[in-house]
């Protein structure tokens, strides 16, 4: 109780300081001393609502001038580097299977969190799979997502009103080692074929 009564009196003189601090502040604005051109404390809320209607109109204008001009240039350019789906595909692929931590941290090899999760299940799926024969390390990620991307892809493509979280096909990892100096790269081997029903 007296630590809230404390607390209540030191409040409340810092209301007072504070308004003190106004009313000290207002009679230096009012004083004699100050221009004639000065606006008065009524106006100067007036001033500023004026000046940001028109600051407001300013960056509608401009914002409907950018709109207008770049979403098409944007578009153009998009369209002039991925002419179709596939190449935007294959190049992001490419660059998911060429990726690699930046460093030996813990946080950089945590790659499974930079994907959706359909394919962070498929990765869990495999890691077992795979340690069956050899060890797992972040290298095989790509491959494992890869694999998955285009499994995806191809269910799409076949089946054009599919589920996108349909279960994945089966599919087997097999390492590669291309020289003593490289990291081991592995190669997602084509899902089986399913049978026709």
């Amino acid at each position: 109780m007296q630590t809230l009564q404390r607390q209540i009196r030191q409040a409340r003189m810092v209301t007072i300081t504070e308004v003190g601090k106004v009313e000290k502040a207002l009679e230096n604005y009012n004083a004699e001393n100050l221009d004639s051109d000065t606006p008065g404390v009524e106006e100067i809320p007036a001033r500023v609502e004026t000046n940001m209607e028109g600051a407001h109109g300013l960056v509608d204008q401009e914002h409907k001038g950018l709109v207008i001009v770049h979403i098409p240039l944007v578009v153009d350019h998009l369209k002039e580097k991925y002419g179709d789906k596939q190449a935007l595909i294959d190049e992001l692929l490419g660059k998911l299977h060429s990726a690699r931590a930046r460093s030996s941290r813990l946080e950089e090899k945590q790659l499974p969190v930079k994907f959706t999760v359909e394919v962070q299940k498929h990765v869990q799926r495999q890691n077992p799979r795979y340690e069956q024969g050899n060890a797992w390390d972040t290298s095989n990620l790509p491959a494992a997502a890869k694999v998955y991307i285009k499994s995806e892809l191809k269910k799409m493509a076949d089946e054009p009103n599919a589920d996108v979280n349909d279960q994945p096909d089966e599919v087997t990892m097999k390492p590669e080692n291309d020289d003593h100096n490289e990291q081991p790269r592995q190669q997602a081997l084509q899902p089986q074929q399913r049978q026709q029903d």
